[in-house]
């Protein structure tokens, strides 16, 4: 058990708490949920209202952990990428008779948590209609949502300085690494910079660069597949509920053997093997015939 969690053997050792970790400090929380209806066509996973019914449980103790905790929901397809909940908005809608009734049991539900799920549920159920309605196959990058999540929290952040925020990432569709790389890297580089973690809960074929994205930012990567349906809930509550702050003491689960290969500027393919411009860093999979490079046209001598 110790090689599974060492938070014991930890505070075994005397470590002491950052004042990040002792104070009471709040967390803002971005869901960026993969809506292209394609990605959950594959009958060996488990099924988008599947994975719904156990994402809301763990939103919802995202919340109930703290009182001061926020929370924004956002879904990307052919449409691209639009926020379909924020606490931040909901809260200044909110009118005083469900503020004063939010404590009281409705059911077997919260009724704040009640509202909250429907108002998620039918926001994720209306985007999917739109594109259906209007014919939209095509898809989006997830460099989009990505970006559109990391203004949301940064902006979030400067507001409230006692604000810590992680981003978790839910995938289904295939790897576009190849045709939006550059845009998705700086957006990873950009979360790493700001000290976001990116947590990937990936229901779909095996995707790189979002292995990448949670290993640079120190976040957690996992597959799920069709056994996995009766444990969800444990498995987001367990791993993607851990604070930023409280991460470098617990042994975080995640995908151990991460592929780092990168991507031609040129052709978008995946390289093993390639050339560098050591001028801006543009990758190749073979040196023009020109001998100048394809981004900043450098003469290579």
């Amino acid at each position: 058990m110790d090689s599974v969690d060492d938070t014991a053997a930890q505070l075994a050792k005397g470590v002491s708490y950052d004042e990040e970790i002792q104070s009471d400090s709040c967390s803002f929380l971005v869901v960026i949920i993969d809506l292209h209806s394609n990605g959950w066509l594959n009958k060996s996973q488990i099924s988008l209202w599947k994975v719904l019914e156990s994402l809301t449980v763990f939103l919802n103790a995202h919340l109930a952990l703290n009182s001061s905790n926020e929370l924004a929901v956002l879904g990307f397809n052919g449409l691209g990428a639009r926020v379909l909940y924020s606490t931040t908005t909901a809260g200044k809608n909110a009118d005083a008779n469900d503020i004063a009734n939010g404590i009281h049991l409705k059911g077997t539900m919260i009724r704040q948590f009640k509202k909250f799920d429907e108002s998620v549920l039918s926001s994720i159920k209306a985007q999917i209609a739109e594109a259906k309605a209007k014919n939209v196959n095509g898809s989006t990058s997830v460099s989009g949502p990505l970006s559109l999540a990391l203004s949301h929290l940064n902006r979030r952040i400067r507001e409230k300085s006692s604000m810590r925020g992680h981003i978790l990432i839910v995938s289904a569709s295939g790897d576009d690494m190849g045709s939006k790389y550059i845009a998705t890297m700086n957006t990873i580089f950009t979360a790493q910079k700001l000290g976001v973690p990116l947590d990937v809960a990936n229901f779909g074929p095996p995707k790189s660069f979002l292995q990448q994205a949670a290993e640079f930012t120190q976040g957690s990567y996992l597959e799920f597949s069709e056994k996995d349906a009766e444990g969800l809930v444990h498995y987001f509550c367990s791993t993607f509920l851990v604070e930023p702050a409280v991460r470098k003491y617990v042994n975080m689960a995640t995908k151990s053997n991460v592929d780092f290969s990168a991507v031609c500027f040129i052709t978008k393919k995946i390289l093993e093997i390639g050339y560098v411009c050591s001028v801006c860093l543009c990758i190749m999979q073979e040196i023009p015939e020109d001998n100048k490079c394809a981004v900043c046209h450098s003469q290579y001598e």
